[in-house]
């Protein structure tokens, strides 16, 4: 690539993004009026949503110093997420704590709409980062991962895995780039992680009842937040999602693992609160915070909440 065509690609790369901000910011203050399935501010969201992948698919490299799979995340999907799980843990108090058969009924309505959002938002999560991979993979020559990416269908063999990835960088590899594909290779893998966490926590019951998770089946999360951790070793955020995982599966000894590896990775997992879910500047890919450690998931029981003599760690939603 010659310098001018570096410089074009880095101009429209810029004017993306500030127009992706632009619109980030209309966002927020339309979602402080609207309901998440309201058709403004779904076609919005969607707008937005579409930008954020245009620039990871384009300009990886720039998407990824500037933070924009987390963005894309924390704004697209997880805010809708945890807003109807929260809407699903309400109804379902409610219907427990109806005095009659209309107030039950009515509570019931309210939890099935709750459980379709909740459903259909992690359907077009999962679809879209399957997405996602494919076109970074064809659009860059690499294997982010062996095998299908969906929690339907089982994962290629780990170490396979490890193999693979990248193996057809081509002149890419060794670059700033093949850094950067790495990072939003294992960004998409913990989102994917995350969407079939979700998803177990919802059909198992365990959202509810967190004694349902030890018979819970957490396999296809485990096998994408592996995958991640393979495309960057060196970060913290697979090893705490773990963690996390191995809680509800009431395995302490593999949490506290998990928990410590993400503490100890070169690029740890941050139990600290965030400045925001925009960063500002550039920081290297790989050094992204990218989990919101912020957001608390009442199925887990968090540090602040044991006994002195226990250990804990912190839900990455």
């Amino acid at each position: 690539m010659s310098k001018g065509q570096g410089r074009s690609g880095s101009t429209e790369a810029r004017r993306a993004l500030e127009e992706a901000h632009a619109l980030e910011k209309q966002h927020s203050e339309l979602s402080k009026k609207l309901q998440p399935a309201d058709p403004a501010l779904a076609a919005l969201r969607n707008d937005l949503r579409d930008r954020y992948r245009q620039l990871l698919v384009k300009h990886v490299d720039f998407a990824c110093r500037k933070g924009v799979d987390r963005v894309l995340w924390l704004v697209i999907f997880h805010k809708r997420i945890e807003f109807f799980r929260r809407k699903v843990r309400k109804a379902s108090a409610a219907v427990e704590e109806a005095a009659n058969a209309g107030v039950r009924e009515a509570a019931q309505s309210s939890l099935k709409r709750a459980n379709a959002g909740l459903e259909a938002v992690l359907r077009e999560g999962t679809v879209f980062y399957e997405e996602l991979v494919t076109s970074l993979q064809e659009k860059n020559q690499v294997d982010c991962f062996l095998g299908r990416t969906s929690p339907s269908q089982p994962l290629g063999s780990t170490g396979e895995l490890a193999r693979r990835f990248l193996e057809a960088g081509g002149e890419a590899n060794g670059s700033s780039t093949t850094a950067a594909l790495r990072s939003v290779c294992a960004s998409c893998a913990l989102s994917l992680g995350d969407l079939a966490r979700y998803r177990e926590l919802h059909a198992s019951g365990t959202e509810l009842d967190p004694a349902q998770g030890k018979r819970a089946d957490w396999s296809a999360a485990q096998a994408l937040y592996i995958a991640a951790h393979q495309a960057q070793p060196q970060n913290g955020n697979a090893h705490n999602q773990l963690a996390v995982v191995a809680t509800y599966a009431g395995d302490e000894l593999g949490a506290l693992y998990h928990y410590m590896s993400a503490l100890a990775s070169r690029v740890p997992f941050n139990t600290g609160t965030t400045s925001g879910n925009q960063p500002e500047g550039e920081v290297p890919c790989g050094g992204i915070q990218r989990r919101d450690p912020k957001e608390r998931d009442p199925a887990v029981r968090h540090p602040a909440e044991r006994h002195p003599d226990e250990r804990g760690w912190s839900e990455g939603a």
